[in-house]
């Protein structure tokens, strides 16, 4: 007779609900006040690079079990259009490569308004930050409904 599993150890911190955790930049950061991949366009890292690295990420997090939440990013045009477009594209491959849940773009209506951004022009203030926190819970409240059922 084999022996007996012992018992995964128990986390008395642990209260059952779901949890979430929230890979990225500045941006997911609260910078001021986390995605990935803004910092990237920023640098021009080549696309490939860029895919190859959120690709791991995802894939780890689908070995453990984790339902992955992709939030799009858009790169400024300075690398020109064909670098913009390629961009974007890496997101909605990914999403449909690995069957995860996409948000196109985080900073959906909040990205080019001033009033809604630092100083920076890059970072939401404290109303864009409330429309981002809306635009997620958006997609992330069926998530995490489906993880707590």
């Amino acid at each position: 007779m084999p022996a007996p599993k012992p018992a995964a150890p128990v986390d008395p911190n642990d209260s059952g609900h779901p949890k979430i955790v929230v890979l990225g930049d500045s941006l997911s950061a609260g910078y001021g006040l986390l995605e990935l991949g803004a910092n990237d366009g920023l640098r021009g890292l080549p696309i490939a690079e860029m895919k190859k690295n959120l690709a791991a990420i995802i894939q780890r997090a689908q070995e453990k079990r984790i339902a992955v939440l992709l939030a799009g990013m858009e790169a400024p045009p300075n690398f020109g259009p064909e670098y913009t477009v390629s961009f974007r594209q890496v997101y909605r491959d990914l999403s449909k490569e690995y069957k995860v849940t996409f948000l196109p773009f985080l900073l959906d209506k909040v990205a080019g308004d001033p009033s809604l951004n630092q100083g920076d022009g890059i970072h939401p203030n404290i109303q864009g930050s409330k429309i981002v926190a809306d635009t997620v819970w958006n997609v992330l409240k069926p998530m995490v409904d489906a993880a707590a059922s």
